[in-house]
């Protein structure tokens, strides 16, 4: 057929004839109708690829863009006979908050060529081949349990590696069977041969002041913040004293831990990894240094003060307020230059209560929750350091009070204190681990510095890397800031002064780090901090 059109083509171009021409000119007029019915196919055909218009109703009212989105995408979804499956976890990412869930956990790397997705069983985030929620929680059990040897996990380096194979469950494994040929998987088995973790071990660390949150986040497979989390869940039973649905507090769970931009390189400090140490900070003052029994704290408290922890820095972007302020960044106009990250924090928490899967208040009234919400509020507006000096001079006049009563009018505010105190309290760990939380802050702040030079701005104090000795501002923060503030807080509480005493130990070693620190100053002006 192609060889006698172009034949045609040659007649036509080459022939003078009239009756040849006359007949080749008839022929193309009778093609229209058959190339008509060609477009008109075409088009039809593509009608069919393109998603339906769709109209949102004028009179549809929605909470926030959210709610929007997630109705248009419902609608595409019910309008197509056979919508994708991507198209609908697109939605269910969207509906259940999880845009921004870290890659710690949402790895580009798919194992085994199969793309992960979420568990359709379960409002969770739950993977075929990742930690599951039910391991997790299964840990949890197994350290409050006081079980040895039950649960026992590979400390692998990288967060890609299937956990399977390596999680060792007595009696009986909780992970499902995975497919494909297990023979592979023994033979790898038998060749590895990296040394095992206890995961119960962490009962006897969460109630130390050596707990090491790096640990715990390794060992978890990123998971830190839910662990300690389901921790505290599972340890003072808010299921049945506070009627916390158990389901719904895994899913805010997780929706906070993936809050964090854990995977932005701008963020080294303000981690999921440092909410779970601010979390056992919390846990350990109130337990083991006694704050508890001192400040009669209930499980209300409790709850708000763990909720508080987990969530005081959800979302940050690596950066201060001044910095927020100094670039008149969104969340700065939004919240009118005045404690721009903290009202942020506590701003997106609430918001996740907004989804039911995730709003553990539901069983509330409206006097607990309004109770609640101020205590969570507080406690995370507190950590502001811009408040920081105000709110030491507040402490030091508690003890002058002839009515001092921690378990009375002060316990709102020595609670107040001691998330604060968590905060910033990584100077009263064990120096290893205080050493490694203060380089991480100070690669933040260096980066921040970065910008700020690069934007023409004055570079915040501690900020630049070229002018900042790691050990000398260090030491600056326990005399100024931090061992002041704990001395404080001991002079009311007691239990705390361990973390004075440990301290004045860090301020010796950073001291003697100067000379080694000025030299990599001078030598590389820090760049690799």
């Amino acid at each position: 057929m192609t060889v006698c059109s172009v034949g045609l083509v040659i007649i036509e171009i080459f022939s003078s004839a009239p009756l040849i021409l006359g007949f080749l000119r008839l022929r193309c007029l009778l093609k229209f109708p058959f190339i008509y019915s060609l477009l008109l196919a075409q088009c039809s055909r593509k009608s069919r690829l393109v998603a339906p218009q769709i109209e949102v109703p004028k009179q549809q009212v929605f909470k926030s863009y959210k709610d929007k989105v997630v109705y248009i995408l419902q609608r595409t979804i019910d309008d197509l006979d056979e919508p994708s499956s991507d198209l609908k976890w697109c939605l269910h990412v969207i509906k259940n908050d999880f845009l921004q869930i870290s890659n710690s956990i949402l790895n580009s790397n798919n194992i085994g060529g199969k793309a992960r997705r979420f568990s359709k069983t379960q409002r969770l985030l739950t993977f075929d081949e990742s930690v599951e929620t039910g391991v997790l929680n299964s840990w949890v059990a197994q350290c409050l349990s006081g079980i040895t040897n039950a649960v026992t996990i590979r400390d692998y380096s990288s967060s890609s590696q299937v956990l399977g194979p390596s999680l060792s469950v007595v009696p009986a494994p909780i992970l499902r069977q995975k497919s494909g040929n297990n023979n592979s998987e023994h033979m790898s088995l038998e060749k590895d041969h990296r040394p095992h973790k206890d995961i119960v071990q962490f009962e006897a660390l969460i109630n130390s002041n050596n707990f090491n949150a790096f640990e715990l986040h390794s060992v978890t497979k990123k998971n830190s913040l839910y662990f300690m989390m389901q921790y505290v869940y599972q340890k003072f039973d808010f299921g049945e004293q506070l009627r916390f649905d158990s389901s719904k507090y895994q899913t805010l769970s997780l929706k906070i831990q993936a809050s964090y931009r854990d995977n932005d390189p701008f963020v080294t400090y303000h981690t999921s990894t440092h909410a779970a140490d601010v979390v056992q900070s919390v846990y350990y003052y109130m337990l083991c240094a006694g704050v508890q029994d001192m400040c009669k704290a209930t499980t209300f408290d409790l709850a708000a003060l763990f909720l508080a922890s987990a969530a005081h820095d959800v979302d940050h972007p690596g950066n201060n307020n001044m910095f927020e302020t100094k670039t008149h960044s969104k969340l700065a106009t939004l919240y009118n230059d005045i404690g721009v990250l903290e009202m942020h924090h506590a701003a997106s928490f609430f918001f996740m209560l907004e989804d039911d899967a995730s709003n553990i208040f539901k069983n509330f009234s409206g006097e607990e929750f309004n109770r609640m919400r101020k205590y969570v509020v507080d406690n995370i507006l507190f950590t502001d350091m811009s408040r920081h000096f105000a709110f030491l001079n507040e402490i030091k006049a508690m003890n002058m009070l002839d009515n001092f009563d921690p378990a009375g009018k002060q316990k709102p505010d020595i609670m107040k204190a001691l998330v604060h105190a968590a905060d910033i309290g990584n100077q009263g760990r064990p120096f290893d681990i205080c050493k490694t939380w203060a380089l991480k802050i100070l690669s933040e702040f260096f980066q921040q510095g970065d910008k700020e030079r690069q934007l023409g701005l004055d570079i915040t104090m501690l900020c630049d890397r070229k002018t900042t000795n790691v050990g000398r501002s260090q030491i600056s923060f326990i005399d100024f800031v931090v061992c002041p503030y704990f001395e404080a807080i001991a002079s009311i509480l007691p239990g705390m002064y361990y973390a004075v005493d440990q301290m004045k130990v860090n301020k010796e070693n950073w001291a003697q780090s100067i000379e080694e620190y000025e030299r990599l100053r001078e030598e590389k002006g820090n760049e690799n901090i």
